[in-house]
């Protein structure tokens, strides 16, 4: 498991371990005022950043805390970043009208699914999580907000997705699941023991 809490000195781009997928518009994700937006002078424009080594099977979750929204307020957390092929990857895609499941393979955007809950706000704790045979869960500050099964992507690591220039996240967090599907309303978050 890997966390940022980006409570450091600013930094433009985010440095290592997090690693920019490289979308042509060349923005990027910086550290400001210890938390996480797009780069200094950066549009709206697809950026996603991936965390090294956080994961090490296609078990994986990602979660953050929304902290500031944007007009649309297009950011989430991401899953299976892959660094190869063109950019690929699944997002909780919080938007400021519809929140989906959504997916970029080979650079091409779609809609996975598209989840009736109440719009995202400020303060929320946004998650997403997949298994090894391509089911995906959201959560909202715990509770599940839909799932969806697509297996077009394998591998890669956890990250960040934003579009919106001025959304702000903070308290980051993503790895390996280390628990067997199903997760919904899973009492207690992965690597901790219930004590019986």
């Amino acid at each position: 498991m890997a966390t940022d809490d980006f409570d450091r000195t600013d930094e433009d781009p985010l440095g290592s371990p997090w690693t920019d997928l490289g979308f042509a518009a060349g923005d990027t994700l910086r550290v400001v005022s210890n938390e996480c937006g797009k780069g200094s002078g950066d549009g709206q424009g697809e950026t996603c950043f991936y965390y090294s080594g956080a994961a090490t099977t296609d078990n994986q979750y990602a979660q953050q805390t929304v902290t500031t929204l944007g007009t649309l307020t297009d950011q989430g957390p991401a899953v299976q970043v892959l660094s190869s092929g063109g950019e690929n990857f699944y997002w909780f895609a919080g938007f400021s009208a519809e929140e989906q499941i959504a997916r970029f393979l080979a650079g091409n955007y779609s809609n996975i699914a598209t989840l009736s809950i109440s719009d995202i706000a400020a303060d929320d704790v946004v998650r997403i999580e997949i298994d090894e045979d391509g089911n995906i869960e959201v959560f909202i500050n715990g509770s599940s907000g839909g799932t969806v099964t697509d297996a077009n992507i394998t591998g890669g690591q956890p990250g960040i997705f934003v579009f919106e220039d001025n959304c702000r996240l903070d308290d980051w967090s993503g790895g390996d699941l280390g628990v067997a599907w199903p997760l919904t309303h899973r009492a207690v978050r992965p690597n901790t023991l219930l004590r019986m």
